[in-house]
Formats: structure tokens, C-alpha cells, sequence
């Protein structure tokens, strides 16, 4: 049986914040946003081929490479802004991760420390300063542990899809991996243990992983409390349906 929901994942860093955001569509509703995805792409004469990317976007050069020179400052805000309200139109969900990276650096310290039971020797993970390796942990704080109730969908109520990010981090250890390796670990709160079963494709896989960018973006973008500019925390509170972590 197919889960109900269908889940687009992305992350973004801004300033001093780490975000992972997930759109979460209804599986019936997911032809009427890819829809109004072309709807709004036709609407400021964007090719419905073209990828959006908001750090794209949101820089003049490269919306020039991309060859829409033609959108202004205020054109981009505009399709945040109805990527928000497409959002709200399907019934979708915003789930969302925000930290602080380095308040959480400072918590979780310089090495972690691995105590057995069975009077094997302890083991001790250096920690590095990679906000990548943060994501990971994000993303699977998107979800209710237990299923549908006021918070929305769990994870197994839900096909979850992740842009792919090749980097290669360390974070706990020294081994390096693809930071999309991490978006299928495990949570473990002590009464629930909750594995994130992503597929990790390419962002062009399927036009509502967008969607997810622009959220993400929103999301990170919204938590600089003591930015002066008010958009984005404008355009997060207009989310309807929402979960937030942190």
C-alpha cells in the first residue's frame, strides 16, 4: 500500500543557521503541484525545464548564466511567495529543522565519548566542525515519532525523496562520506527508534523537489531573528500546515 504523502527534502545554510525542510503533498494531490509549479515557471516566462535553485535565484550573475536576466529582485520574492501559497493550495506541509551551528558545535564538544555495557573498552569520536554533517540530524527531526495526529505524518506515512549533496564530510570520526549518506540513520529518543528511509536522487528528479528548496531557503533565511528584513519570516507564517524542530 502506498504511504499517503509523498516528502521533497532540502537543506539550506545561512549565516550562522542549518535548515532542512520537507514539502509534504498529499499522493493525490501531487499532479496539481507540479501543475502550479509550470503555472508559476510560465508565469514570469521561466522554462518549466529549468531547474530552480534559490541560490540561483537570488543572485544576479547566475540568474544571468541560467538566462533569466530577466527577473528582477522583486520577481524572485514573487515566486517564493506563490511557491508558499501552491504550497498551501495542495494541502501540503512544511516539516522543518532549524539550528543554530555553532551554539550546537559548542554543546556537543570536540569528541563523543562511546560507553559499553559488556565491559568493552569505551570509544572516542573526534566531532567535526561540518555543518553538513548537522543536516543529517535535522532531517530525521522532521518528523512525528508516532503516527498522523496534530503534528502531521510520520516518516512511515510517507515516501520521502532528498536531493543528492555528494560532499564528502566527517562529522562523527574520521571517515569521510557523502553527506547525503546521513539522510538514512537512525533516531533513537529512548522510548521510539525512528529510521529515515530516503532515496537520495538528483534535484532534477522530480520538478517538486524545487519546492523544497525554496522552503528550506524560506526556513534558514527566517531564523536570523535579528535580520531587518521581515520577508521571509513573512512567508513561513503563511504556511498553513506546519511541524517545526528547533
Amino acid at each position: 500500500m502506498s504511504a499517503p504523502y509523498v516528502a521533497f527534502g532540502d537543506d539550506s545554510l545561512h549565516q550562522d543557521f542549518a535548515a532542512f525542510a520537507f514539502v509534504l503533498v498529499p499522493r493525490t494531490r501531487l499532479n496539481s503541484a507540479r501543475r502550479k509549479l509550470d503555472q508559476i515557471k510560465r508565469r514570469f516566462n521561466i522554462p518549466t525545464s529549468t531547474v530552480l535553485h534559490c541560490r540561483t535565484l537570488f543572485n544576479g550573475r547566475q540568474r544571468e548564466k541560467m538566462g533569466l536576466s530577466h527577473l528582477a529582485p522583486g520577481d524572485v520574492r514573487a515566486i517564493v511567495a506563490q511557491a508558499i501559497t501552491a504550497i498551501n493550495e495542495v494541502h501540503g506541509r512544511v516539516h522543518y529543522a532549524v539550528q543554530n551551528f555553532t551554539a550546537f558545535v559548542k554543546q556537543l564538544g570536540s569528541d563523543l565519548h562511546f560507553h559499553s555495557n559488556d565491559g568493552t573498552a569505551s570509544v572516542t569520536l573526534p566531532v567535526s566542525v561540518d555543518p553538513k554533517g548537522l543536516l543529517g540530524m535535522l532531517a530525521i527531526a522532521c518528523f512525528p515519532l508516532v503516527n498522523f495526529h496534530v503534528n502531521g505524518p510520520s516518516a512511515a506515512q510517507c515516501e520521502i525523496f532528498v536531493s543528492e549533496d555528494r560532499t564528502k564530510i566527517s562529522f562523527l570520526g574520521e571517515r569521510r562520506t557523502r553527506a547525503d549518506s546521513l539522510y538514512a540513520g537512525f533516531l533513537d529518543t529512548g522510548s521510539a527508534l525512528m529510521q529515515l528511509n530516503a532515496h537520495v536522487v538528483a534535484a532534477d528528479a522530480d520538478p517538486l523537489l524545487q519546492l523544497a528548496d525554496i522552503a528550506a531557503y524560506v526556513c534558514s533565511h527566517a531564523a536570523v531573528l535579528g535580520s531587518e528584513d521581515g520577508f521571509w519570516r513573512e512567508q513561513l507564517a503563511r504556511v498553513i500546515h506546519w511541524y517545526k524542530v528547533g
